[in-house]
Order: structure tokens, then C-alpha cells, then sequence
């Protein structure tokens, strides 16, 4: 993830990657990619970048290069992540039906969810679960199949979730929604 404070007086934002050493005055760094500014105020997931050909299996080394005078842009880096593209989701959207409900009613709950990462997803399978011992919330899954970069599923079917009549009324009902690859 990157995120840019004043990103017009942006200079440089590279990355390089070596094979010999983790100090750029003695490795054999090479530049990667010249990168672009990240969003302005807000926390997104930067590209991917290829490396395979600049580095053989074993140890090597990451570099952030930042180049700027003031007034200069500020650049944020957090959550490294080196290995196989993997995909990202957030939940876009829930739907409850009925939306007037309270103890003792069965709802059905539709999740919609979004890989907002730039590869497709295995298939997903998806179940909710809760600490909440006065909810039933069967043991039905709900298939979302292989979702692709950019793309959306609401699943094969909703998640059917009983309140139980001694249920305290108007409190929150904590659920997670939990994704599986199988991987």
C-alpha cells in the first residue's frame, strides 16, 4: 500500500531491486520501475511489479528510492508483499431482507464483494461466522466462484441467519464474512 501527501512537487519514486547486498552504495541495485505518484491523502494498493528476471532464487533486496527538495511531495509505504500475485476483496455491498427484523425472525443477508486486486481469484467459497451464540447461522456456504480483477459477486445464494427469540432487541449483530480458496 502507498499513499502521497502534496504528490504535485513529486520528483522521484523508484524501486530497485540487488542480489548482494542491502546497501545501495555497495549493492548492485537495479532499477526496477520508475514509479508514478500514489493517490493523494488516501491509502491505496500500488502495482505489481515483475522481478523474476533481475533476481535468481535465494536472498535479495528491496529498495524505495525517494528524491525530492522542499517543497517536496511526502511518500507513505506499508505492507510489503513479495511472492505470487494474490487476490484482494472488500465487501461492497449487504443486503438484508427482511429490513424491519428483530429476535425470533430469520433473515436473509446478500454480500457483495469486490477483488479490487489486479488478478483474478481462485474460487471462493464463503461462510459467516459470529461469537454471538444467539444467532443461527447454519452451515450453508455460499459459492462466489472465481472473481476477477476488478470484478464482483454477490454468490450463488444469500447467507440465511436465525435470531433467537431471547436475542436482546435492538443490538448490534456482529458477523464476519470469512473467504476461502482453498489454497
Amino acid at each position: 500500500y502507498e499513499l502521497g501527501l502534496y504528490t504535485g512537487d513529486m520528483e522521484v519514486h523508484s524501486l530497485y531491486v540487488s542480489t548482494s547486498g542491502n546497501d545501495p552504495d555497495d549493492g548492485d541495485f537495479v532499477l526496477v520501475q520508475e514509479l508514478e505518484a500514489p493517490l493523494e491523502e488516501e491509502w491505496d494498493s500500488s502495482q505489481l511489479y515483475e522481478i523474476t528476471d533481475l533476481i535468481a532464487e535465494g536472498v535479495f533486496y528491496v529498495a524505495f528510492y525517494y528524491e525530492g527538495e522542499y517543497p517536496a511531495d511526502k511518500w507513505f509505504v506499508d505492507d510489503v508483499y513479495v511472492g505470487e500475485p494474490i487476490a484482494r476483496f472488500e465487501l461492497d455491498e449487504a443486503a438484508v431482507e427482511p429490513t424491519d427484523f428483530g429476535p425470533g425472525d430469520t433473515i436473509d443477508i446478500t454480500l457483495t464483494v469486490s477483488n479490487v486486486s489486479l488478478v483474478d481469484s481462485l474460487e471462493i467459497d464463503a461462510s459467516l461466522v459470529s461469537d454471538d451464540s444467539m444467532l443461527d447461522l447454519g452451515a450453508a456456504s455460499v459459492q462466489y466462484g472465481v472473481i476477477p480483477s476488478g470484478g464482483s459477486s454477490s454468490g450463488d445464494s444469500s447467507f440465511a441467519v436465525t435470531i433467537d427469540a431471547e436475542h436482546p432487541d435492538n443490538t448490534l449483530l456482529e458477523l464476519t464474512l470469512r473467504l476461502d480458496d482453498g489454497e
